[in-house]
C-alpha cells in the first residue's frame, strides 16, 4: 500500500499496475533539516523511522546535521535507556549510523577571504552590515566564529545591539568602537570559565582584571612566564585565535575595561591642574535648577569632565535620566505591594532630573552631616 502511494505522489497520479517507483520515472525524497538539534530521544525515533523506509525504491531521506552531534546523541539515547553497550546490540554509534547514512557529504570549511568579501560587502535595505566606523576589529568575528557563516551573524547582531543600548544610553561618548567590538568578540567568544574569571576580579579590583586580559593576550602570543595562569584554557582554539589578533588602542586602560563590562562609557581624562590660585568652594546659590540644588548641598562640583549623561558633584555620579512618560505603582494582582501603590498609572515627567549613580556610602553622607551642620536622621 505505501509502495502505491509514493508512486502516486511522484507521479500525482494513481495509476493502474504502477504500484513501484522507478529511477527514471521519478523519486520521492524528504528534507530532514536540524536533526542535530533535538533531543537524543527524538534524534532516534527519527532515524528509526528513516530505517523502515530504507528498502523502499525511488525513496531518498537526505539530513542536514552534524553527525558528531548526532552520534553522541544516539549515545546519550541508549546510555539513558540503561542499555549495555551503545545500542541494544552493543555496536556503537557510528557503526548504528553507518546502517542508515549510506552517502555522506561534508560542507568544506569557507575560506576566509571569501567570508570577508561576504561581510564586506553585503547590505540590509540598503545599508551595508560592517561600517567605515568598524575599522579592521570586524575581521575578529571571522576569527571568533570559526568562518561560520551562522555563528558570525550571530555575534554581528550580539554587538550591534550592545553598541545601540550603549548609544541610545548617551554612553557612547569617548567610547572607540575597535576597542568595544574587540572586547564583546572576545567576550562572545571566551569559554564560560575564562568569562567567570574576568567578572569575578571585578570585586578585587580594575587593574587586576585588566592585568588578568593584559597577561591572557601575552599567553596566547606563546610568553611562557604567564603560562601557568592560563592553563584550564588550553584547550580552547577559538579563545587563543582571537587573543592572538586582539589590539587594543593605546588609550585602552583599566578604566576603560570596567566601562566596558557595565557597557558604559570610559571615564573622562583628567585635565591639566589649573595655574594660580587653588580652586575655592563655590558659594551657595538659590537652586534654579537640579544641578545647582545638588551643588546647594555643601558639595563641590568635581574637576573631571562630564561624561554623556553623567555629571560629577563632589566624589558622587549622578546620571541624568530624560523626561517622558512611564509607568508608576503596582498591579492590582500584586499582594506584596501597599494599597498606596495601586492602582498602577502612567505618568509623564516634563523635565530632565538627575539620580545619584550609585547608593551614598556612610562615609559620604558623614561629610554632608558635616559640612551642613545637619542632625542625623532619628529612628522610631
Amino acid at each position: 500500500m505505501f509502495d502505491k502511494l509514493m508512486s502516486a505522489w511522484v507521479r500525482h497520479n494513481i495509476l493502474p499496475g504502477k504500484d513501484e517507483l522507478k529511477s527514471d520515472e521519478g523519486a520521492l525524497v524528504i528534507f530532514i533539516d536540524d536533526l542535530d538539534r533535538c533531543l537524543p530521544a527524538k534524534t532516534v525515533q527519527v532515524l528509526e523511522a528513516v530505517k523502515l523506509f530504507l528498502d523502499k525504491p525511488g525513496c531518498v531521506f537526505v539530513l542536514g546535521a552534524d553527525i558528531a552531534q548526532v552520534e553522541r546523541a544516539v549515545t546519550a539515547h541508549y546510555q539513558d535507556t540503561g542499555v549495555v553497550g551503545v545500542t541494544a546490540s552493543g555496536e556503537t554509534a557510528s557503526d548504528y549510523l553507518e546502517k542508515i547514512i549510506q552517502l555522506r557529504f561534508p560542507l568544506p570549511p569557507i575560506e576566509v577571504g571569501k567570508m570577508e568579501t561576504f561581510l564586506g560587502e553585503t547590505q540590509v535595505d540598503g545599508v551595508k552590515l560592517i561600517t567605515e566606523a568598524w575599522g579592521t576589529s570586524w575581521k575578529l568575528l571571522i576569527t571568533g566564529a570559526e568562518v561560520n557563516p551562522r555563528k558570525v551573524k550571530t555575534i554581528l547582531n550580539d554587538l550591534s545591539l550592545q553598541w545601540a543600548m550603549l548609544v541610545n544610553s548617551e554612553q557612547a561618548q569617548g567610547v572607540n568602537r575597535e576597542d568595544f567590538n574587540a572586547w564583546q568578540v572576545l567576550m562572545r567568544i571566551a569559554p564560560r570559565n575564562f568569562v567567570q574569571q574576568v567578572r569575578e576580579r571585578l570585586t578585587e579590583s580594575p587593574d587586576l582584571r585588566f592585568k588578568f586580559v593584559a597577561e591572557a593576550i601575552e599567553w596566547a602570543k606563546g610568553n611562557q612566564d604567564v603560562a601557568a595562569n592560563y592553563r584550564d584554557y588550553d584547550a580552547s582554539y577559538r579563545l587563543k585565535s582571537v587573543l592572538k589578533k586582539l589590539v587594543f588602542t593605546e588609550g585602552f586602560d583599566a578604566a576603560t575595561l570596567e566601562a566596558f563590562v557595565h557597557l558604559a562609557a570610559p571615564p573622562a581624562p583628567e585635565p591639566a591642574p589649573p595655574s594660580g590660585k587653588p580652586d575655592e568652594t563655590p558659594a551657595k546659590v538659590p537652586p534654579e535648577s537640579v544641578e545647582e540644588a545638588v551643588r546647594g548641598k555643601g558639595l563641590t562640583r568635581g574637576e573631571a569632565a562630564p561624561r554623556a549623561g553623567v555629571q560629577t558633584f563632589g566624589s558622587l555620579e549622578f546620571v541624568r535620566v530624560p523626561k517622558g512618560r512611564f509607568l508608576m505603582g503596582s498591579k492590582e494582582d500584586n499582594k506584596q505591594a501597599g494599597d498606596s501603590e495601586k492602582p498602577q498609572h502612567p505618568v509623564e515627567i516634563p523635565y530632565d532630573y538627575w539620580i545619584g549613580r550609585f547608593l551614598v556610602t556612610n562615609e559620604q553622607y558623614a561629610v554632608y552631616v558635616q559640612s551642613q551642620k545637619a542632625q542625623h536622621p532619628v529612628k522610631d
